[in-house]
């Protein structure tokens, strides 16, 4: 009997000093880095894209990137990826990751299209084609304004031209911004020199000869000089005007 009682004591005594055992929590989490990097890049155009992140407990945080661009820097402090490329062709496997010094999250993996920039008229702006101008050789009459059209008033991509001359008193643009007006009192023969721009590329040139001949009677009606116009088969009315199909000289009937 005193042997039992024994027993059972020792029994109680060890079960009180045995505790059930249970694990030591870490308390630290990972964080979370969000954001959505543009696939596209352009030739001379700044890319950029600045990841975000934030942790739960604080921790201080810094960015990692794997295959980074050659064309662009990358800041391990802010996760910002930037820079200019220069050439077509694409940057594969980019993958930017944010650590908090035990954990590590990442983006996920994504490429970058690098594509030709483009101008206002959708057509890449390395390949805005040279604007033409051709060279002409024209007659003109002595005191005789002279309209000549000099090209086109926009090219092939859609840019307005803009025409200019470098050796002459005799020429002005207009009335219409590819034609030019042309009065000389001289009657000799003119080179003048006409040059292009489509505000993109080198200006092109271009030579204008002008043969300045003398003003014919039929050029001008005076007291002096008396024609014989042909009115056809029909006299005009007073007041109508015509042109004499032989001489080229305007004629008005001013009496009955």
């Amino acid at each position: 009997m005193k042997k039992l009682i024994i027993l059972s004591c020792i029994t109680l005594t060890l079960s009180g000093c045995l505790q059930s055992p249970t694990a030591e929590k870490s308390g630290n989490s990972a964080p979370v880095i969000q954001g959505s990097p543009s696939t596209k890049a352009k030739v001379g155009v700044l890319y950029h894209f600045t990841a975000t992140a934030n942790d739960q407990d604080g921790d201080a945080l810094s960015y990692n990137i794997q295959n980074k661009p050659t064309w662009a820097n990358f800041d391990e402090v802010t996760g910002t990826l930037s820079g200019t490329p220069e050439y077509l062709g694409v940057n594969s496997n980019i993958r930017i990751s944010v650590s908090d010094g035990i954990n590590r999250s990442f983006l996920p993996i994504f490429n970058i299209n690098i594509e030709e920039e483009l101008s206002s008229n959708n057509s890449p702006s390395n390949s805005n084609q040279i604007p033409s101008i051709l060279n002409q050789e024209i007659d003109a009459v002595e005191n005789i304004e002279t309209i000549i059209t000099l090209g086109s008033q926009v090219d092939d991509d859609g840019d307005a031209l803009e025409y200019s001359f470098s050796n002459s008193l005799n020429i002005k643009i207009g009335p219409l911004s590819n034609q030019a007006t042309y009065l000389n009192t001289a009657i000799e023969t003119e080179e003048i020199e006409i040059s292009v721009s489509d505000g993109f590329n080198p200006t092109v040139s271009a030579k204008l000869t002008v043969n300045v001949k003398a003003a014919s009677l039929s050029n001008y009606v005076t007291h002096k000089n008396i024609i014989h116009p042909d009115l056809g088969g029909t006299p005009p009315v007073k007041g109508e005007s015509r042109v004499d199909p032989t001489t080229g000289a305007k004629i008005t009937r001013l009496t009955d």
